[in-house]
């Protein structure tokens, strides 16, 4: 009964998404997000979901959208897709605050806990750093330090300024010159290494709430480990229907394609 009133959800969605919007003055997808929000507000977050895939499966796909889609799933108590949408909202928005709360409280609710040793301070500053700033966002750095730079460099070698001057404005500049030309180096590095990152490594989420991990791409063979809802994979690489999994680096095998979600 509750699958047959959320499809009916739907249809109302879809055919009375005009009627709503005429009278709000808001466009179909504004309206939706609305009508979504007050479904989430009332605590009905099935049918809150409903009204986002909906969204979800004819429109563009917003930092909001996932958000909120990776919430409805949380409190349905599904960690794996929870886990999904959020981590494909962190693509757009990877320094957003909630957005990262909500990824802390869902590791506690995680069953496969990784503990990593500790690593050199400045690469795991660094490491941290790139998992929060995207590859778009070092660009802009790199090309803002950039436009510093020129502007100081400008400055102190404008003709229309006096020789006195201009090379007192020469010796105040030098420092920040310099600094911001380091800062551009820097920052352009910084986006080098994100991009190759973010192109090496297809990561995917554990969707059920257990899965085995294989030794080779198909049934009867010998199981390797296993893994639970939420936790993060890298691809490999795949053959057929599977999937060549490895997890943190150090644990390697072979799932069902089908049982993993990727981020992007």
């Amino acid at each position: 009964m509750k699958n047959m009133m959320i499809c009916l959800l739907l249809i109302l969605n879809l055919s009375g998404g005009n009627y709503l919007s005429a009278e709000t003055g808001l466009s179909d997808r504004e309206a939706l997000f609305k009508q979504a929000a007050a479904e989430y507000a009332e605590k009905d977050f099935q049918a809150a979901l409903a009204v986002y895939q909906s969204i979800y499966s004819s429109s563009e796909h917003s930092f909001e959208l996932l958000f909120n889609m990776g919430n409805c799933y949380y409190r349905l108590g599904d960690i794996g897709r929870s886990a999904l949408f959020w981590e494909k909202a962190k693509v757009l928005e990877p320094g957003n605050e909630d957005l990262e709360h909500n990824l802390q409280l869902l590791e506690l609710k995680m069953q496969d806990k990784v503990v990593l040793p500790e690593g050199f301070f400045l690469f795991e500053w660094y490491w941290t750093l790139r998992s929060r700033t995207g590859t778009a966002a070092w660009v802009f750095m790199s090309g803002l330090f950039m436009l510093i730079a020129a502007v100081f460099l400008s400055f102190s070698s404008a003709v229309w300024i006096s020789g006195d001057m201009r090379r007192k404005l020469k010796r105040l500049l030098r420092f920040p010159l310099r600094l911001s030309l380091l800062l551009t180096i820097l920052c352009a590095v910084a986006a080098a290494d994100s991009y190759r990152y973010d192109s090496t490594h297809v990561r995917a989420v554990v969707l059920p709430k257990e899965i085995k991990v294989n030794a080779e791409p198909r049934e009867n063979t010998s199981v390797l480990f296993l893994l639970h809802a939420g936790s993060r994979v890298r691809i490999l690489s795949e053959v057929d229907k599977w999937l060549q999994i490895s997890y943190y680096d150090d644990k390697v095998g072979w799932v069902k394609a089908d049982q993993l979600g990727r981020i992007k």
